[in-house]
């Protein structure tokens, strides 16, 4: 879709919203008024209201050359497409219908960002219980190369055998087999990682 007019985001009323240039709409509608004349009207009548429906900026004077009241306003999109009907012409018509598709074209996207996120979540909850009992797995693999001898003359190679059991809202305990005393194992509360292994 080719930019008919350019839409930025604004706080108004407290939330960021789509916007446009008040200015910029004007000229693009191609209205015979003055700006300040225009917009002024356009608020009395609609009964449009600063901080609600749109926000402006006070410019100043630009060079000394007058203008020492000049304001830009963002005005909502919805504010944007009731000005482009009131003109009644073409122009304005084709500005309303652009705003329309602007707003079908962000919901589309956050509507498939939403999609997406929902599709990622399973597959991330599963690489963290993987994660998690890689982790516990870590404490059964051997250590060192074979033959390898650690500081207490144990093998470093010597596999431990190993056990975990956990229940709906328990925390997680490894029988954990002594290197020294075969066939004797430690239980041991694996709270850290409770949540995500069970």
């Amino acid at each position: 879709m080719n930019e008919l007019i350019r839409t930025s985001a604004a706080i108004i009323g407290g939330e960021e919203q789509q916007t446009v240039n008040a200015r910029e709409l004007w000229e693009k509608l191609e209205s015979k008024q003055r700006f300040s004349d225009w917009f002024s009207n356009r608020v009395k009548d609609c009964g449009f209201s600063a901080e609600k429906d749109f926000c402006f900026i006070n410019l100043g004077s630009k060079d000394g050359r007058g203008g020492h009241n000049r304001k830009e306003y963002w005005i909502t999109l919805d504010v944007a497409k009731h000005l482009a009907m009131l003109e009644r012409n073409e122009q304005g018509r084709k500005i309303r219908d652009y705003f329309i598709e602007v707003e079908k074209n962000a919901r589309r996207s956050e509507c498939e960002l939403n999609n997406r996120l929902s599709a990622a979540i399973p597959i991330i909850r599963e690489n963290e219980r993987l994660r998690a009992r890689l982790e516990f797995a870590f404490h059964f693999l051997p250590k060192g190369k074979p033959g390898e001898i650690n500081e207490n003359g144990e093998k470093k190679t010597q596999f431990r055998r190993g056990y975990y059991t956990a229940g709906k809202g328990r925390s997680v305990t490894a029988l954990i087999e002594r290197i020294e005393q075969p066939g004797l194992f430690d239980a041991v509360e694996l709270k850290e990682i409770a949540g995500r292994i069970a």
